[in-house]
C-alpha cells in the first residue's frame, strides 16, 4: 500500500513535514512536523504513555515499513553529520 509519502527536502535540517493528506494517512488528525534533531528516550510506563495497557497500547497510527527506513536513514545520516546538533531528552538519557 503506498501512503504517496517522500520525504521532502526539509526547509530546516533534521525537520519532515507531513502535511495533513500525509499527517491522515498515518493516523494523525493534524498536519505535522517530525523533528530529527529531538531524541527522547522514555521509559515504557503508565507515566509517560498513560494508555499502555489499553488494547490499542494508545498508538493511534503506525508508519509503513519503507517511511520508516526513509526516517531512520534521515536520522542516520544527519547523526553522522552534525551529532552535536541532537538534542538527548527523557530521564532514560539521564540515568545513564
Amino acid at each position: 500500500m503506498s501512503l504517496g509519502i517522500d520525504l521532502p527536502r526539509p526547509a530546516r535540517a533534521g525537520i519532515i513535514a507531513f502535511p495533513q493528506p500525509q499527517a491522515e494517512a498515518l493516523g494523525q488528525r493534524e498536519a505535522f512536523r517530525l523533528n530529527l534533531r529531538r531524541l527522547a528516550w522514555l521509559p515504557a510506563t503508565p507515566a509517560f504513555f498513560p494508555d499502555i495497557d489499553s488494547a490499542s497500547h494508545g498508538v493511534t497510527g503506525r508508519a509503513p515499513r519503507e517511511l520508516r527506513r526513509k526516517i531512520q536513514a534521515a536520522f542516520d545520516d544527519m547523526a553522522m553529520r552534525e551529532a552535536g546538533r541532537i538534542d538527548r531528552l527523557g530521564p532514560v538519557w539521564a540515568a545513564e
